[in-house]
């Protein structure tokens, strides 16, 4: 997200959208094996925060730990692109970072709340869902092909998660 509104950010490229960070299937696996570092990076959050015992309100865990990132991110940010890496977004960008934030908190007050509460493996198992919601937004806001083949992984998912969780739901009821 910083790094595609710094490219944006740019004098000799403002109005245009930034080019890929990577070309698309040109580099092989690196892009897949990239997002698996990613997931693995995002799975390692919750046992993290549990074992070092951070036991803060949601609010403020949220706002010490998004002022740091948001400090590393400049940091970076500035090694890497100079000064010409900052900018004042426009209006019309403003909104997209705006619901950017607004969903990203939401998610974030709901995920310190359920993790306190559930364990983490299972947590991380419903967040298996999330690639089908992030599937069917891809095909709305952004016009991705939605295929057919994913209606049998998306009930693999569903069945697993049954499996996994459904009888610790069961006493639930």
């Amino acid at each position: 997200m910083v790094a595609t509104a710094v490219i944006v950010s740019r004098p000799h490229e403002r109005g245009r959208l930034p080019p890929p960070l990577l070309p698309s299937y040109s580099q092989g696996m690196l892009p897949y094996l990239a997002a698996l570092l990613a997931v693995i990076c995002y799975a390692a959050v919750g046992p993290v925060i549990k074992k070092t015992g951070i036991d803060l309100p949601n609010l403020l865990f949220i706002g010490i730990s998004s002022g740091m990132l948001a400090i590393g991110a400049f940091l970076l940010l500035f090694i890497t692109e100079g000064r010409g890496g900052f900018f004042i977004p426009d209006r019309g960008k403003i909104f997209g970072f705006l619901a950017f934030a607004a969903i990203n908190l939401a998610g974030w007050i709901l995920y310190m709340y359920s993790i306190k509460l559930i364990p983490v493996a299972q947590y991380d198992m419903i967040a298996g869902l999330g690639i089908l919601f992030a599937a069917a937004a891809a095909a709305l806001l952004l016009n991705e092909p939605m295929h057919l083949r994913y209606i049998p992984a998306a009930l693999f998912i569903i069945i697993g998660l049954y499996i996994a969780i459904g009888p610790d739901l069961s006493g639930l009821r």
